[in-house]
């Protein structure tokens, strides 16, 4: 999972994909997965790694992105076995970046930095989110906006996420 740079987004902008109006390079108001890591395809070495080898998805990723064919675009979300965490910014190192798509929040809520309401699944520790049995056995991985990835299983993972918000909004 790699959305160190996004586009170079992130480093010039202070802002990652999805809070970044789609003129400028972002993805902002998207509401599809993959339109928001189609952002990147400049940086990505292979679309491979939006796929990960223990889902089992209707499509997997092109090998390539062709120029003369639509690569990613014409897979749309079939291509793509992650989330997106469209409200996180560099500034909160623990706003949650990308994940495994068997996640369970609260759905049909907001983002008010991505400009998209009514689609959102809130992640929040007072929803109670919890890791599905759809992959990786009630477990799950999930990227913050500080470049780390932790994984966690299903009964620990607010205590976990309350651990790495107080762990890393210190400075």
């Amino acid at each position: 999972m790699a959305f160190p740079s996004s586009c170079g987004l992130a480093i010039t902008t202070r802002r990652f994909p999805s809070t970044v109006e789609v003129a400028d390079g972002g993805s902002k108001t998207r509401l599809e997965t993959w339109e928001h890591f189609i952002t990147m395809t400049n940086e990505l070495v292979t679309p491979k790694i939006l796929h990960c080898p223990e889902v089992t998805l209707r499509s997997k990723s092109p090998a390539t992105f062709p120029v003369q064919r639509p690569g990613l675009r014409a897979l749309t979300n079939t291509a793509v076995s992650y989330a997106v965490g469209t409200g996180a910014v560099p500034d909160r190192p623990a706003a949650h970046l990308a994940g495994d798509r068997n996640l369970l929040g609260r759905d049909g809520q907001g983002c008010g930095p991505a400009a998209i309401f009514g689609f959102i699944t809130q992640l929040r520790l007072t929803d109670n989110p919890l890791w599905t049995n759809t992959m990786h056995v009630n477990a799950g991985n999930m990227v913050l906006a500080d470049g780390s990835a932790h994984q966690s299983l299903r009964l620990v993972l607010p205590s976990r996420w309350r651990a790495l918000m107080a762990i890393r909004t210190v400075r």
